[in-house]
């Protein structure tokens, strides 16, 4: 039986949304490639080289409503400043 697409982890969204923050990376598209292609960025992500970078509409798409950006936003500021 099939019912549609996996679920993403909450660690691996957050910490998506977290380069996204920093980089500035506004395209949930964009993202996706970056992590795809950036070494770095799958170290921080915890993602290994044979797994596959979750879709950008399973990524972003549907949590993002779950998880407002806004929130990221008021949080970041904060604990950036407690570093």
């Amino acid at each position: 039986m099939d019912n549609g697409r996996a679920s993403i982890d909450p660690v691996l969204f957050f910490r998506m949304q977290l380069i996204s923050y920093l980089f500035g990376i506004e395209s949930d598209r964009q993202l996706c490639r970056d992590i795809h292609l950036n070494l770095a960025y799958r170290w921080f992500c915890r993602l290994p080289l044979y797994q596959s970078v979750p879709h950008q509409k399973r990524s972003t798409g549907e949590l993002s409503q779950q998880f407002p950006f806004l929130l990221i936003e008021q949080t970041m500021p904060c604990r950036l400043s407690n570093c």
